[in-house]
């Protein structure tokens, strides 16, 4: 017994010593491993460096620090050099209303301004808004920004946060979204001329009117207004970008919409003046025609409307005596109900028109619920027969014809 007890007692200690070694074992590789890979990224970082690619990183580096080291991108970008002279244009500022009141020069940013349409996301019938994803085209001259390329190692673009420099606050005006931000941030294009290229990606939802009256045949007409949110047209204009002026939008880049169909679109310059200011607010308003694809509500709710209004014609076959009919009766009308309540779901509820569809089913309805009361009457009167009593006087004077 007291050898068996000291024989486990050995092999528990050699246990705990290979469990020991084995630890210490795999300790040593995996600091081994570390160094290792430590080295390497030292050695390749040494070897990935050249010199001439270092040297132009810091051209382009000292270049960004120079142009906005008195930058203020809270102000607009102009100067106050003559126009011949590469300086901002200017324009002749009447002082208040009329014809002949006095002018002054002001200094004006014009922003070329267009529309990429990558897809229509959504139409929500419900909440009548319109959700379309597009890539915004900015363009303008920011003459706080130009250089030389000849004294800069031959550099003539720069891309620079946006968050850097002077933005023009063009915004949605019919704005129907929840989200604070609707555009992506990007980084945007310098040229050494100064003009800023910015084409940031954005999900807008607008506010759309939806006319119903011929769903699901209907063609809906959504605008999107675009303008200056805090300058009036004289400081800062807005004109067409100048590679969509023909089109207003432009759909290289759009993936077709399961739903909608885009028949045609438009853009409009708009100059408004109030009568509480002499300066002019300006806007661009862009214009979609759509219309609904109608495959799917043809097998939702065409088809069925079809064959219901085909039962409602065997109806009137049927003998007025026989219950079957008023049973077939009650079973189109309640067909028709639910037909009504799809036809419900994709409608909104404060319209000022009701689907021509849907005044179809209201006529059915109708109909068959006529047919059923006059049925129930006949086979009343088929049952109970005179039997029981005298046809009413008025009955007689009403339905029967004397000879």
């Amino acid at each position: 017994m007291h050898e068996r007890r000291s024989k486990s007692r050995k092999h528990l200690l050699l246990f705990r010593f290979c469990r020991i070694v084995a630890t210490v074992l795999c300790f040593a590789m995996f600091t081994i491993a570390v160094a290792a890979s430590e080295a390497a990224d030292d050695a390749g970082g040494r070897i990935g460096t050249w010199t001439r690619p270092l040297v132009m990183n810091m051209s382009e580096k000292n270049l960004i620090k120079a142009l906005l080291s008195e930058y203020d991108k809270k102000s607009r970008p102009v100067i106050d050099d003559d126009p011949a002279d590469g300086g901002t244009p200017k324009i002749d500022r009447p002082k208040e209303k009329g014809k002949n009141a006095p002018t002054i020069p002001i200094q004006q940013v014009t922003v070329e301004f267009g529309l990429r349409l990558v897809q229509i996301l959504d139409l929500d019938e419900m909440e009548q808004v319109l959700t379309t994803s597009m890539i915004v085209l900015y363009e303008w001259t920011d003459y706080h920004l130009r250089w030389d390329p000849k004294n800069e190692s031959g550099i003539e673009v720069l891309h620079i946060p946006t968050k850097d420099i002077w933005l023009p606050d063009i915004a949605l005006y019919n704005y129907a979204d929840e989200r604070l931000e609707e555009r992506r941030e990007v980084a945007a294009k310098v040229h050494s001329n100064g003009t800023v290229e910015w084409h940031p990606m954005a999900i807008y939802k607008s506010a759309c009117e939806i006319r119903i009256e011929y769903f699901p045949f209907d063609v809906q007409t959504c605008d999107l207004k675009f303008g200056p949110w805090t300058y009036d047209g004289w400081r800062v204009n807005i004109t067409y970008y100048h590679r969509t002026m023909k089109s207003a939008f432009d759909l290289d880049e759009m993936i077709p919409s399961p739903e909608w169909k885009i028949l045609n679109y438009s853009a409009v310059y708009n100059s408004v003046v109030y009568p509480c200011c002499p300066e002019p607010f300006v806007d661009i308003t862009f214009r979609i025609y759509m219309k609904r694809s109608t495959l799917f509500y043809s097998f939702i709710l065409i088809l069925p409307c079809f064959l219901l209004s085909s039962l409602t014609l065997v109806l009137f076959w049927l003998p007025p005596e026989t219950p079957a009919k008023m049973v077939l009766g009650m079973n189109i009308f309640v067909a028709f109900f639910l037909l009504m309540l799809l036809l419900e779901k994709q409608t909104p509820a404060a319209s000022d028109s009701f689907p021509r569809i849907g005044q179809y089913y209201c006529l059915n309805m109708g109909i068959i619920t006529l047919s059923t009361f006059l049925c129930v009457i006949i086979v009343n009167f088929h049952f109970r027969g005179d039997n029981r009593q005298e046809v009413p006087f008025w009955l007689k004077k009403v339905i029967i014809i004397p000879n």
